[in-house]
């Protein structure tokens, strides 16, 4: 399985997907996870990385409680491109993955999987940063609306809230993630978007 001899059956969802992506990548099938395609980039990091492994030939999570999240994210997959996140074992950063659903003519849906580690280049399809810093609905809204660049009195006009509101929803935003300003805030969840 390398990018130089696709299995036929694989060609029209490689076609449809890889030329938007460079990064490890894979194509799985969506009712099992078996790995029909990966890219280079993909193969070493299922070598080298003690999270994620090719197992049976099925994409495998060694976490069972991840490997059970993972599969909900899968199941749950519409036409949207989604993100989804995982702590790496021993670390103190995550893996985003973003997840793509294709149905090429005839085939069976499978899913396309870009893995980005947060330590490295950032991506910006948001992934779920409420359940990793503990923030409330409201105020990943408005982290993400601050890493934007909008300014609390924007927020609080298009939220349709008081700007005293806003500032409680910083306030305990910097607190929760431990930041003092907006360019640490931005430093802290910029690593939690993908795309």
């Amino acid at each position: 399985m390398d990018c130089v001899s696709l299995p036929q059956k694989a060609e029209s969802y490689f076609l449809s997907w890889a030329e938007r992506h460079s990064r490890p990548s894979v194509l799985v099938w969506l009712a099992d996870l078996t790995l029909v395609w990966a890219n280079r980039s993909a193969l070493t990091l299922f070598r080298q990385a003690d999270d994620v492994v090719v197992h049976g030939g099925k994409l495998t999570f060694v976490d069972k409680a991840v490997h059970g999240q993972f599969r909900e994210m899968v199941g749950s997959l519409e036409h949207e491109l989604r993100a989804w996140s995982f702590p790496r074992r021993g670390r103190d950063d995550h893996y985003v993955v973003a997840l793509e659903r294709l149905e090429p003519d005839d085939q069976p849906p499978a899913a396309a999987l870009t893995f980005t580690e947060t330590s490295g280049e950032r991506r910006y399809v948001w992934c779920d940063i409420s359940t990793v810093f503990g923030l409330t609905r409201a105020e990943a809204q408005v982290v993400k609306r601050l890493v934007e660049g909008d300014r609390a009195d924007v927020l609080a006009e298009s939220l349709g809230v008081t700007l005293d509101t806003v500032r409680t929803h910083i306030r305990r935003i910097y607190a929760k993630l431990g930041v003092g300003s907006r360019e640490q805030l931005f430093s802290r969840v910029a690593p939690f978007r993908a795309g």
